[in-house]
């Protein structure tokens, strides 16, 4: 009895030091934890909402730079500046506002691109030109505004790092589209980069562009799509690349684009 009675003590005894142990060693790591938590983070800060720029009513950003119309249609770019996207003749990126235009309606930018719609319809364009695709029918970068089109109601950026492409709705409803084109997004019947605007489509009340795929939407409402379809996005029943416009849809509000898909609201509210 006397020796149960001692191996019963003495495993106890044992037991409740491994839990003194463990919870030490768990106390440890939570110190620990914390210590390494204020160490890598001491010098961390979230983010403030902070003004930038006064009577702004229009912004359009990407991941490397913004732009933004204000309320006497002045336009102000900032941030990454190393094609010239700024549009303030220089290659320095711009940590603070930098006017760039008057008179402008409307803007849109996408990674190294920026263009820009004035009230008088002159449409402007800057940045990178690599192929061309700025539409200017010039090579070399453009570091400030160079007018590619007249006439022009509004103006869209999309594609991909340099491979962008530009669509703009001219104010008689005409849709110009310009750029890169390895997948027949211009939507000419082609492949090839296209160094100036060329007509695609008439009647047009808006487009998107996707990476590299482009639709728009007619004024009585058909859905228009072309470009790269292995993932079917144009919408036609295929995943072959449409060097041309191919109707999917009618009775169409409005459409957005992503990378490999196509997403569209119908007239009566359904979502495609």
């Amino acid at each position: 009895m006397l020796v149960l009675f001692l191996r019963a003590h003495t495993h106890t005894h044992i037991h409740t030091r491994y839990l003194r142990t463990k919870k030490f060693f768990f106390l440890v790591l939570t110190i620990f934890q914390i210590f390494l938590g204020t160490l890598l983070f001491q010098n961390f800060s979230y983010a403030d909402d902070v003004p930038v720029l006064n009577g702004v009513k229009q912004v359009a950003t990407d991941s490397l730079h913004t732009c933004a119309v204000t309320l006497d249609n002045k336009l102000y770019c900032w941030g990454k500046n190393n094609y010239g996207q700024i549009g303030n003749g220089t290659t320095t990126n711009q940590n603070t506002p930098v006017e760039v235009l008057a008179d402008v309606k409307s803007i849109s930018v996408w990674y190294n691109n920026t263009c820009a719609v004035k009230i008088d319809g002159a449409l402007y364009c800057w940045g990178n030109n690599f192929r061309g695709i700025l539409g200017s029918g010039t090579s070399g970068d453009q570091k400030t505004p160079v007018q590619v089109l007249a006439d022009v109601a509004s103006v869209n950026i999309g594609g991909h790092d340099s491979h962008n492409h530009t669509c703009a709705i001219k104010t008689n409803g005409a849709l110009y589209c310009w750029g890169y084109n390895d997948s027949g997004q211009i939507g000419n019947g082609t492949t090839t980069t296209q160094t100036t605007p060329v007509e695609v489509l008439t009647d047009i009340a808006s487009v998107s562009l996707g990476y590299y795929h482009t639709c728009a939407i007619k004024t009585h409402g058909a859905l228009y799509c072309w470009g790269y379809n292995d993932s079917g996005q144009v919408g036609n029943g295929t995943t072959t690349t449409q060097t041309t416009p191919v109707e999917v849809l009618t009775d169409v509000a409005s459409v957005s684009l992503g990378y490999y898909r196509t997403c569209a609201i119908k007239t009566n509210g359904v979502l495609y």
